[in-house]
């Protein structure tokens, strides 16, 4: 069944209830409710929850890009998530136990430099991360995020959130999951997409059948997994940077055709020569140039994350709501150049 399909069931829709079978039904109501168990125990430990929205590209016939819709994360979502997490903790648990060379998916803690920087651009907000920022565990950050739900600065603060953690890399060795506040965790869910998965599989099924294993295939495996490590680590790294640039550049193509238009948007970087804002409908960037911003002359302050006009005192700080006009694009380098509204 489909996401929709599912959570069109938990909402009662009566017309897609009454075409599936009363097992599936069942099914698909204890599932929700084991959801809401792992999630709510999930979130007691610590681990952090994110929730970015993100827009979802809508393409035409031809592949071009015709609309931006939010992409909802729904609780037939969550339970696919909270499965999936269970399943991977549980195979890291057992491939650890039985110490079974294979990937290990690590998360360390945040350096604790950017989150003073995190603790800094909050208190601009009002914002308060309080506790030890040398040993900060995850629930003070997930405490944070649940200060924030609901406000419209919600999205913005996730994102600071999640820009200030470390990435997360293969290893052969299990040394625990920050974000999720796990102590073991693996890859093991999707061995079509993922190299790490496949190797998983392998090992957990070998360690399942009752075939004697050569002690020094599984020295080779070991000595071999360092580099098989930071190659999947380093390979996952360019397709996302892949991914990105190419949403971003059907978005650019998009746009283009809406020169001149206004958007309401939030300043998500802040630089000596401008400022970068993400427009609110379409979750893409700009850069306001400070050469265009000529009511004043404004000056970067980096250490409060602001630009503030020298004559005016106006301010335009990391995190602040803006409208702006859709200037120029360039296709090319996939980059928007925004200028902000002037006021009434």
């Amino acid at each position: 069944m489909t996401y929709k399909e599912v959570q069109q069931i938990l909402d009662g829709n009566k017309a897609v209830r009454d075409g599936v079978e009363p097992s599936v039904l069942e099914l698909i109501k204890n599932a929700s409710g084991l959801m809401k168990r792992r999630l709510e125990r999930r979130l007691d430990r610590g681990s952090i929850d994110f929730d970015l929205p993100e827009g979802d590209v809508v393409l035409d016939s031809e592949g071009y890009t015709v609309g931006v819709r939010p992409e909802k994360r729904t609780a037939a979502h969550r339970i696919i998530e909270e499965f999936m997490i269970a399943a991977n903790e549980a195979v890291a648990m057992e491939l650890s136990g039985h110490k079974r060379p294979t990937l290990h998916r690590i998360h360390t803690a945040p350096d604790p430099r950017d989150l003073e920087e995190l603790r800094e651009v909050l208190s601009e907000m009002g914002i308060d991360l309080k506790g030890d920022l040398e040993a900060l565990h995850p629930s003070v950050l997930q405490d944070l995020l649940r200060r924030v739900e609901g406000r419209p600065e919600e999205s913005f603060v996730s994102s600071l959130v999640l820009r200030s953690m470390q990435r997360a890399v293969y290893h052969p060795e299990s040394k625990g999951h920050y974000a999720l506040s796990s102590d073991h965790y693996l890859h093991f869910t999707s061995p079509i997409r993922r190299y790490p998965d496949l190797l998983v599989h392998r090992q957990l099924k070998a360690l399942l059948s009752d075939r004697k294993e050569n002690p020094a295939d599984l020295q080779e495996l070991a000595l071999a997994l360092p580099l098989i490590a930071d190659h999947c680590s380093d390979t996952e790294r360019r397709a996302e940077r892949s991914e990105r640039l190419l949403m971003q550049w059907k978005l650019v193509r998009f746009l283009a055709q809406r020169l001149g238009e206004r958007f309401r948007g939030r300043i998500t970087g802040v630089q000596p020569f401008g400022m970068f804002v993400q427009l609110t409908e379409y979750y893409v960037d700009g850069l306001v140039p400070v050469r265009s911003m000529a009511d004043d002359y404004y000056v970067f302050e980096p250490e409060n994350h602001r630009l503030v006009g020298r004559d005016s005192g106006r301010q335009y700080r990391l995190g602040d709501e803006v409208k702006v006009i859709l200037d120029s694009v360039d296709e090319r380098r996939r980059g928007l150049n925004l200028k902000l509204q002037p006021e009434a």
